[in-house]
């Protein structure tokens, strides 16, 4: 297995214009910002995609003014819980809804961060307990389904399961100890392998669409400069874009122009 680079230097790479660098960024943090939007503050399945691609889409414009790249995390982080507090501020304009209670909202937003721990570590420990662990619990595959796809039979797989969670403990018990942490649940509550299905249920897969449209961003920025430059010299072209701005952005080369980048599109004609 490759090993994994550092958010640091994922950050040098992306700032580098190394596309491969932003893919990993955002498959890396994807169930991260998705956790947030849905779990930590109840966005409905539209608006937390509103957010997901708000959130990566100021991630890579802002991503130069983070000044501790190891920092990318929290940073993201920090982004994701602002933009659902302007999401639910402007919603509840429009239409009074319930409204959360901190402390519940913090402790859910805590269980994301542990959650988030425990992925990195079964991403380190690599396959096959990744794969195994990571399809019963985030995608609730069923075991023939799990065998069927790894070519394993389907009766070992709940004693791979237990092996593998045995494996898990091992390698959180070891990052652990060395972070010298306090505070987060693990703490609290032990390295029990029951916890750790239940926070690796936390991180469901994020519709793979959404993250086809946000590793699309640098491709997408490319084309924006396009028709912004386009319109600026052609009247008519002008008028067709602010018609259509959707139509306009799939004409010129995006397989599934989003919401985020026609607003995008449209904000940028207001400077122009």
């Amino acid at each position: 297995m490759a090993e994994r680079i550092s958010d640091g230097e994922l950050v040098r790479r992306c700032r580098a214009g190394e596309e491969a660098a932003w893919n990993e960024l955002v498959e890396r943090y994807s169930r991260y910002v998705y956790a947030i939007a849905a779990q930590g503050y109840r966005l409905s399945l539209h608006d937390a995609e509103d957010v997901f691609q708000d959130v990566f889409l100021r991630a890579y414009d802002r991503l130069d003014t983070l000044r501790d790249a190891a920092a990318l995390r929290p940073w993201l982080g920090q982004l994701t819980r602002r933009t659902c507090l302007d999401r639910l501020a402007s919603a509840a304009r429009e239409s009074p809804a319930e409204t959360l209670e901190p402390t519940e909202t913090a402790e859910t937003l805590l269980g994301i961060e542990e959650a988030l721990d425990v992925h990195d570590a079964l991403t380190e420990l690599g396959p096959p307990c990744s794969e195994i662990l990571d399809r019963f619990f985030a995608r609730d595959e069923s075991y023939r389904t799990i065998g069927d796809a790894l070519e394993i039979p389907g009766g070992t797989i709940a004693s791979r399961i237990s092996r593998c969670l045995a494996k898990l403990r091992e390698q959180l018990e070891g990052r652990n100890d060395a972070a010298e942490t306090s505070g987060h649940l693990m703490s609290r509550y032990g390295f029990d392998e029951e916890l750790l299905g239940e926070l690796l249920r936390r991180l469901p897969p994020v519709p793979q669409g959404w993250v086809e449209a946000a590793q699309e961003l640098p491709r997408a920025r490319r084309v924006l400069d396009e028709i912004v430059t386009r319109a600026e010299a052609d009247l008519e072209y002008r008028r067709a874009v602010l018609a259509d701005l959707e139509a306009a952005l799939a004409e010129a080369g995006l397989q599934a122009p989003t919401p985020t980048l026609a607003a995008e599109l449209r904000r940028r004609f207001s400077h122009t």
